[in-house]
């Protein structure tokens, strides 16, 4: 039917056939095409839809990071507070020490130390009843110390307490981090 109708047209057989194969191939290759492209973006959607949905794991991990940085940095600015306080707790100190070992170097200040009893020997030559010179044998007599001494042993004191100090600022410093590697 089509190669009467071509036959009328005066188109030859050989080319009414060239043609159909033509247009056949034609459509062959438009159809191809038209998979391929709807490949595509079906192959484009579904990575469009992977990446947002990587893009939102992702989102949430930075969040959750974020947050552990915020609470990290809020506990390391609460360490270095503290630090701070107790660097101008024992610098003070310091001062107040040095200047108490100079006092009672130079003689302006004395300390003294409670002594249990007193003398027994002194107090054996006096006699029963009688009281030595300068002791009160009814309670706790105190003396007084050497000058340089009681600087000594208020720098002991002073050392102590800086050491102290020293390792109580290492603790907040270990716990600080500590903390920050936990919450990691």
């Amino acid at each position: 039917m089509i190669a009467a109708i071509l036959a009328r047209l005066g188109v030859s057989r050989w080319a009414a056939i060239l043609a159909l194969c033509a247009a056949v191939a034609a459509g062959a290759l438009a159809y191809r095409a038209h998979l391929i492209g709807a490949g595509i973006a079906m192959e484009g959607s579904r990575r469009d839809a992977i990446d947002r949905q990587r893009d939102a794991q992702a989102k949430a991990e930075l969040d959750r990071v974020n947050a552990l940085v915020r609470a990290a940095q809020v506990a390391l600015d609460d360490a270095l507070a503290h630090l701070a306080k107790l660097q101008s707790e024992l610098s003070h100190e310091k001062e107040r020490s040095t200047a108490l070992q100079s006092d009672l170097a130079a003689g302006r200040r004395r300390m003294s130390v409670a002594v249990a009893s007193a003398c027994p020997a002194a107090a054996a030559e006096q006699g029963e009843g009688a009281a030595a010179a300068g002791v009160d044998p009814g309670g706790p007599v105190r003396v007084d110390l050497d000058g340089r001494a009681a600087a000594d042993l208020e720098w002991l004191r002073q050392t102590r307490d800086g050491a102290i100090t020293g390792l109580q600022a290492c603790i907040v410093a270990y716990d600080a981090v500590k903390a920050a590697a936990d919450a990691q």
